[in-house]
């Protein structure tokens, strides 16, 4: 048998013995439920940990209230077993910051700007769908330690 999609699925048979026919009365069988899976092996995505980095030499001496603060992050995250081509979304203190597409080892790697409270927040989300099924993980936003 083959099922279009996962999940809940409803299924009728008839059993009957090979070369005759049914002549059973008052045969009742309540509903077995089945659930479908999808084939292969299970895809799960993690947030690998990431870090940032102040450009201190564009910071105002003093800083209005909401003036953005130059932070670069590069946030990773790994698919497995690993795919190409799939697109990860990347969230930090729960705002969008932009979207990488997994390599043929199944990482997405995007580098991009924040402000303070984002680097603050100390963590990120990648999200992303596979075959239908929406992923996601958090991971750890810690400062860039040098070599």
């Amino acid at each position: 048998m083959t099922f279009p999609t996962a999940g809940p699925v409803s299924l009728t048979a008839t059993v009957t013995a090979a070369g005759t026919t049914c002549t059973c009365t008052n045969v009742v069988s309540l509903p077995v439920p089945i659930t479908v899976g999808v084939g292969g092996p299970a895809v799960s995505l993690q947030a690998l940990p990431s870090c940032w980095q102040g450009h201190w030499e564009h910071a105002p001496a003093t800083p209005s209230h909401g003036q953005p603060y130059p932070f670069t992050a590069t946030l990773k995250a790994q698919l497995t077993p690993a795919a190409a081509g799939v697109t990860v979304n990347f969230l930090v203190a729960g705002q969008p910051v932009g979207s990488a597409v997994t390599d043929a080892s199944g990482i997405a790697i995007l580098t991009t700007d924040l402000n303070l409270l984002q680097v603050q927040s100390g963590a990120f989300t990648a999200t992303a769908t596979v075959g239908g099924t929406p992923l996601q993980s958090t991971g750890t936003l810690l400062p860039c330690r040098p070599l």
